[in-house]
């Protein structure tokens, strides 16, 4: 199924994005080792944001800016964000999920 494109962000600019974990019950999840990727079309790492790790919360916060959001051809870039949590029925259970940011090319950037 293709990833609907939420966010849109200026070349070289700034944006943040915010998240929030919740397991199969609905309640907030407790990741381990919780970290976050960044990726072109051609799944190459932008700005070396590989395996970023965030604190083990239910909220997150990535704020990506300047070198994180250049223009590349197909316009998007993927923020891959990835965990083990303990499940409601079974522990160490692998979350894994993306969205992808819309890069507006701006003229005016080099």
């Amino acid at each position: 199924m293709p990833i609907e494109i939420k966010y849109r962000a200026a070349e070289q600019a700034s944006i943040v994005l915010y998240g929030t974990l919740t397991d199969e019950a609905g309640s907030d999840m407790l990741p381990i080792d919780l970290v976050w990727s960044l990726r072109d079309r051609d799944k190459q790492i932008i700005n070396s944001r590989d395996q970023v790790v965030l604190a083990d919360n239910s909220e997150f916060t990535i704020v990506l800016s300047g070198p994180d959001l250049p223009f590349r051809p197909g316009g998007y870039l993927t923020v891959t964000v990835e965990c083990t949590y303990d499940g409601v029925d079974q522990d160490d259970l692998s979350f894994k999920g993306e969205v992808r940011v819309l890069i507006e090319n701006l003229e005016g950037v080099s």
